[in-house]
């Protein structure tokens, strides 16, 4: 895109997205925040986010609606709650998607239990810990994936746009990429399921690309203070 618009190719330097080297809240913080909404610190539980451009998205699809994407997550997560014995978290990194989680939650038969924890209230700080405790998070938005695998936590990618499908071969997790088009409450419970049985495993999957992203963030700070302060 740069070179296309004339930008000359040897003054371009990629590095990564500062998000990866956040500072999160600490793990005692994080532990309040889920005890205040009712999920105990101690036990596993699975981090969810989703998306309101959903609905851009939802345009370019002839098989997906907005009701039948928040039935079908409902479903899935109602499924994976169950089986799993573990509780499911909203992560919202925007205020923007709280009223699409809420949907959700509206149609799940576990939905009272499944609080909502975002920035609305709480710093992204905050947010990036609590992401730390869960044994397996569910991203849409990019950087909900981002800061979530940066406190290694196991990722299962929803691909509403090319960004989330590019990030999740980066971390070399392509097949932790759920494509909504296929979404069903049994498709996605089933992938739930097989992402947390491996959960340990895809932890020393993503590591090393991440470990490599933080270092090009970090690179990148000292290059700017190198060349500009």
């Amino acid at each position: 895109l740069l070179t296309g618009i004339g930008v000359k190719p040897e003054l371009i330097e990629i590095y990564a997205d500062v998000a990866f080297i956040n500072t999160p809240a600490s793990g005692e913080r994080a532990k309040e925040i889920l005890a205040e909404h009712g999920v105990s610190p101690e036990k596993e539980c699975i981090g969810v986010n989703v998306n309101s451009y959903i609905d851009l998205w939802l345009r370019r699809s002839e098989s997906l609606d907005r009701e039948r994407f928040t039935a079908e997550m409902a479903g899935a997560l109602d499924r994976s709650i169950e089986e799993l014995k573990a509780p499911v978290v909203f992560l919202i990194t925007q205020v923007m998607d709280i009223k699409i989680a809420d949907e959700i939650r509206g149609r799940m038969k576990h939905g009272e239990a499944s609080p909502v924890i975002s920035n609305r209230r709480y710093s992204n700080r905050e947010v990036m810990a609590v992401m730390g405790r869960t044994s397996l998070f569910i991203g849409m938005r990019l950087h909900s994936l981002i800061l979530a695998s940066a406190m290694d936590a196991p990722v299962l990618g929803l691909a509403y746009a090319p960004k989330v499908r590019h990030f999740m071969r980066m971390l070399g997790a392509e097949d932790l990429i759920f494509e909504l088009d296929r979404i069903t409450a049994e498709s996605l419970s089933g992938a739930i399921t097989d992402a947390w049985g491996r959960r340990n495993e895809i932890r020393e999957q993503i590591r090393p690309s991440l470990e490599e992203s933080k270092n090009k963030a970090r690179e990148a700070f000292t290059v700017f203070k190198k060349r500009f302060l």
